[in-house]
């Protein structure tokens, strides 16, 4: 795992954190992405997989990958455009959803906030958000 220079990632920012991990599945630019505990020992640390609504997730992967294979590039903080997003409204503390997603916190959840939206997602399932670093 290393610290990426992002310059030429479009939808990051230069205030934007990001580590590169081994792929494990097929994944989507915009997709938030948990650390993949099927894998073994120090792996467990250094794969991701498409977010599955869990306390695993580690930020969000800015670029697609056809296959479960190689390194993928993923915030793990600070400001990301076109983030995976189910019905958010601006300012709402995002928590972990299934299928790459995130929702608007509830108060009865027992997640926790892995960022932030920046703005109402107008039901395009994609909106900027700004991702509380975890890892």
């Amino acid at each position: 795992m290393a610290f990426i220079s992002n310059s030429y990632l479009e939808n990051a920012s230069k205030y934007c954190e990001v580590r590169e991990f081994v792929c494990a599945e097929i994944l989507t630019a915009g997709d938030w992405v948990d650390l993949d505990v099927s894998q073994s020992d120090e792996s467990r640390s250094l794969t991701v997989v498409q977010g599955n609504g869990t306390e695993l997730c580690v930020g969000v992967a800015l670029e697609d990958k056809a296959a479960a294979s190689g390194s993928v590039k993923v915030a793990v903080g600070g400001y990301v455009e076109g983030a995976k997003a189910g019905n958010i409204t601006a300012n709402a503390g995002l928590m972990p959803d299934v299928a790459g997603s995130v929702l608007g916190y509830a108060a009865a959840s027992l997640l926790s906030i892995v960022g932030v939206a920046l703005e109402d997602d107008a039901l395009s399932g994609f909106c900027d958000v700004y991702v509380w670093r975890k890892y």
